[in-house]
């Protein structure tokens, strides 16, 4: 038979000893219908199953059990005295206790009856009772403290309670790490994937709960701490600025721990993408004849490329001259503009996905002049045949100067040049050994008049100022200079060319500077200035300034006093007294200037005053012989030679 028919076709009835039924509506009270009541009497049951004659089979050999309980009716359920709960169950958070308690033994019926368990319901702990009368006990999740289970044993004859105290104690919960910029933090890949493009900003902020932790005493931190990644120790927010060093997968591995030292962790990767950048910017020059920038005359333009950050070839290159004329494809153009007037030269270099850098530069292109003007065809010369380079050291222990025809060991000029452009001068020094660019070279460049003519100068010396060269600013005769003091110093944008220094003077700074241009009537000369110092063996330091010159016009100041030290060596300031002689400084006509000062102060040292008496008698002879100072040292003189350690 299936389904409900088995159910309701399934009869028990219970009998008598003559097997007569006792009550066809069902089983009462046993005392009711006459039942045994004592040990060892008999029970009769019969079933049976009721054939419903509208199926077409009855299965009759299918087994049937009958389960009898046979009531004591005489004893209640107790507690056992022999297992008492004296003691609190103890158990652990989130800990289940298998088998934690044994009712069957706890409870007993000493009839013998069967005993049916329960338990009153608890907020904090789930209990099974199984059906031989053990109980698992399972704590709610993250609770702990203390709470009382009550359970219960019954039969037909009544029912039995006791309490037990449960004490859950705490164990930490370690911290969790949830998701990660709402990404569950434990994929089953074991990494959580994020991507960035290089100089943008990647920010990961991650969720985390620590049901032990309310205060949310956590420290977040990182296997890897780079200076562009950076993690908030105190909320585990990660900030990412990756550089094009960057490019390519980076892993790193955020860490949580709580104050008990429960700890969580989440693996990230993340990749770095670059993207397409243009070209470095290239850099455009005029060269040959880029002063000459007069209309009809052909310019030549040229495009230093620095390349392309991404290593990607230039693929296209397009020189717009502002004048409506374009060239491609060539790093070097020849252009011709046809109108004088103010053009703004674009040059533009491309990579072959499309990416383009652009530079521009400003051109001024002027009016042809007419013939015989000043610009057609200036050029002037003038070499320094005697390099006359001039040092001058202040000596430790004396109050003389000594001077030091050039030779070896100064800044020495060999020659000037200044040539006409037709938008201005080009002026070039010549420099011999090499133009000095450190900045302990002073090299100035002078615009004078044609009739600044080299003389002899006078000067009373009292102070270092008063003939440190030049001598000449703010004079009427000095139309404008320019200095270079190194390329750390440079504003007139002089140019080095090896043992060359040029200068371009733009026609706008001459007119400015009323320069008689048409008439030529200026002349360029130029001068070098050097100061430095030396330590002897002994420890003494020595002093030197040298000055050149070269060109027209050149009148020079060649004298330093030597500082008087009192008390200990290098201190004091350059003192003379009241019978200090006065010096008189010759100056020749001609390129080459020498200077040489007489000096006689006081008598110092025997060695001195020896040496000042032999200088006297010197003059004293070229005087009475009829000849200069200036011849004296060109022939040798009694003068020292170079000093040691000064050769350039």
């Amino acid at each position: 038979m299936e389904g409900e028919t088995e159910a309701e076709n399934l009869q028990i009835e219970l009998l008598n000893e003559s097997l007569a039924l006792l009550d066809e509506g069902g089983i009462g009270d046993p005392p009711e219908y006459g039942l045994p009541q004592g040990p060892d009497e008999t029970i009769y049951v019969r079933v049976y199953l009721r054939v419903d004659p509208t199926y077409p089979a009855v299965d009759v050999d299918r087994k049937v059990e009958l389960d009898i309980t046979v009531w004591s009716y005489s004893t209640a359920p107790e507690v056992n005295p022999a297992d008492p709960w004296e003691a609190p169950l103890l158990m652990e958070e989130d800990t289940p206790l298998h088998s934690a308690l044994n009712l069957s033994q706890h409870f007993i019926e000493r009839g013998g009856d069967p005993l049916r368990f329960s338990v009153d319901e608890n907020p904090y702990l789930n209990v099974t009772i199984y059906p031989e009368g053990t109980a698992d006990i399972v704590p709610a999740e993250n609770w702990w403290g203390m709470t009382s289970l009550t359970f219960h044993a019954a039969d037909l004859d009544g029912v039995a309670t006791d309490t037990i105290q449960v004490n859950v104690a705490p164990v930490n919960d370690p911290p969790r790490i949830l998701t990660l910029n709402g990404i569950g933090a434990h994929p089953s890949r074991g990494y959580v994937a994020f991507w960035v493009t290089v100089e943008e900003t990647l920010v990961i902020v991650p969720e985390v709960v620590d049901v032990d932790d309310e205060e949310r005493n956590l420290t977040f931190s990182l296997n890897q701490t780079p200076e562009n990644l950076l993690v908030n120790p105190s909320n585990g927010t990660i900030v990412y600025s990756p550089t094009w060093n960057d490019l390519g997968m980076r892993w790193i591995n955020l860490m949580v721990e709580d104050s008990a030292g429960g700890v969580d962790n989440s693996t990230i990767r993340i990749e770095v993408i670059g993207y397409n950048r243009p070209p470095n910017p290239p850099e455009i020059y005029v060269v040959e004849p880029e002063h000459n920038r007069v209309a009809g005359s052909p310019l030549n333009f040229v495009a230093i490329l620095h390349g392309d950050p991404d290593g990607d070839p230039i693929a296209e290159i397009v020189w717009k001259m502002g004048d409506g004329n374009i060239y491609r494809g060539e790093d070097r153009v020849t252009h011709t503009y046809s109108s004088p007037g103010n053009y703004t030269v674009l040059l533009s270099v491309c990579d072959p996905y499309g990416m383009c850098t652009n530079v521009t530069l400003d051109i001024t292109v002027h009016s042809k002049p007419s013939q015989g003007g000043f610009l057609s065809g200036y050029r002037r010369f003038w070499k320094d045949l005697s390099g006359d380079a001039v040092v001058y050291e202040k000596r430790q222990n004396t109050d003389f100067l000594y001077l030091r025809q050039e030779g070896r060991d100064g800044v020495d000029l060999l020659n000037v040049t200044a040539e006409g452009r037709l938008d201005g001068l080009l002026v070039t020094i010549h420099v011999k050994g090499g133009v000095i660019i450190d900045g302990s070279v002073k090299y100035t460049i002078y615009i004078v008049t044609r009739d600044f003519a080299e003389r002899p100068v006078k000067v009373n010396i009292t102070r270092i100022e008063d003939f440190l060269p030049p001598a000449y600013f703010g004079s009427s005769q000095v139309f404008l200079y320019r200095t270079f003091s190194g390329i750390l110093n440079n504003p007139f944008n002089f140019t080095v060319q090896g043992d060359r220094l040029v200068l371009f003077i733009s026609l706008k700074d001459l007119v400015s500077a009323s320069v008689p241009l048409r008439e030529g009537n200026f002349s360029v000369f130029a001068t070098s200035e050097e100061s430095s110092q030396t330590t002897t063996k002994t420890g003494q330091i020595r002093s030197f300034r040298s000055f050149d010159t070269a060109g027209e016009g050149a009148v020079v100041y060649n004298v330093t006093p030597r500082e008087r030290v009192s008390g200990s060596e290098g201190g004091g300031e350059s003192v003379f007294k009241d019978n200090t002689l006065t010096f008189i400084l010759l100056g020749v006509v001609g390129v080459v200037i020498l200077v040489v000062a007489v000096l006689v102060l006081k008598k110092y040292r025997k060695k001195e005053e020896e040496e000042i008496e032999r200088f006297e008698e010197e003059v004293k002879r070229l005087k009475e012989e009829g000849r200069s100072l200036y011849e004296m040292v060109e022939e040798g003189g009694e003068g020292e030679g170079p000093q040691e350690g000064r050769g350039r």
